[in-house]
Order: structure tokens, then sequence, then C-alpha cells
């Protein structure tokens, strides 16, 4: 029942994505309703993702099972929000995406956060934890500059509405202020 739940919790936004498309949920610009759900998914996945050791150290509850999957679903949303600009914003007209990527950092920022998630995806097994052994631990760390990619990628790209913004940048600095361990 809880990997049901689980998964079905990862699954809500391809869920609303697949009732747009299907045309049983009505957005006016659906490209942009697509982008922004994909990217607020990734980003809050994120969020839970480096919440889990928090959550393990001050309540005992081990959730640690829960980190390849919703690392995995991270990746995913990510990758789907670059398709759907490629696809469905550009039709994969690759000049004019190369022109829009060298005029916007926005863009440059978020395909950066993307490759860095590449390695991070790719060594998401045990045989590469095991292969790697010490460096995976030091790969692994560029969730941090995935983040910082991250959050600059939305900052550069709003025009208004920096209430998510805020709202993102504050629970990613209380992860990382906060000790994970309490101090005995």
């Amino acid at each position: 029942m809880k990997l049901f739940l689980f998964y079905n919790f990862c699954n809500a936004p391809i869920y609303f994505i697949l009732a747009i498309l299907f045309g049983i949920y009505y957005v006016t610009n659906p490209i942009d309703y697509l982008l922004s759900i994909t990217g607020h998914a990734a980003i809050i996945l994120l969020i839970i993702l480096l919440l889990i050791p928090h959550i393990f150290f001050r309540l005992q509850i081990n959730l640690f099972f829960y980190r390849r999957p919703i690392g995995l679903y991270v990746f995913l949303y990510s990758f789907l929000h670059t398709l759907i600009f490629f696809a469905l914003d550009y039709q994969f007209a690759w000049p004019s995406i190369l022109h829009e990527i060298k005029l916007h950092l926005y863009l440059q920022l978020g395909l950066l956060a993307l490759i860095f998630l590449l390695p991070l995806v790719i060594t998401s097994n045990d045989y590469a934890k095991k292969l790697l052994s010490d460096w995976w631990g030091k790969l692994h760390k560029l969730i941090y500059l995935v983040i910082i990619f991250t959050l600059l990628h939305y900052y550069f790209l709003i025009k208004l509405d920096f209430n998510f913004l805020i709202m993102y940048i504050v629970l990613f600095l209380i992860l990382f202020i906060v000790p994970k361990k309490n101090a005995q």
C-alpha cells in the first residue's frame, strides 16, 4: 500500500499531463502549463529527496529506500521539461533552439542542471556505487550544483511572481543550514 501511494504521488504530474494531452483537462496555454508542471514537480521532488536524511535523523523514520526512485523521478521530470521545450515549443527546430539557448541565460542554466543530473542517474545503481566506491559519494555531491542551477534557471525565467522561488530558496536553505544530526 505504501509503494502504491508513493508511486501515485510521484506520478501525479504525469496524470495531469495525460489529462491535458487527452483533452480531459483544459488549459489556455498547454505548453506553458506542461513546462510549469514538470519544472515544479522536479523541484518539489528534489526538496523531498534532500529532506529524507533530516526525517531519518530527527524522527527515526527510514525513508532511504525511496531516495533512488525519487532521484530518478527528478531526472524524469527535468528531462520531460526539456523535451517539452524542444518538441512542443520549438518542434525540434535546432537552429531556433540553439539561438534561444545562446540568447537566454535561464535556458543555459536549465541545461546545465540537466547535464549534471545525468551522471547521477547513470550511477544511481548498486553496481556503479560499488565500482566507484569513494568517488560515488563525491560524484553525487553534484546534486548541490543541480540545485543552484535549477534555482537560478527559475529566477531568470520568471518575470513577476517570485512566491514559489522564495519558498523553494527558503526550503533549500533550511535543508542546508539545519544540521541533519542532533548535537548531543
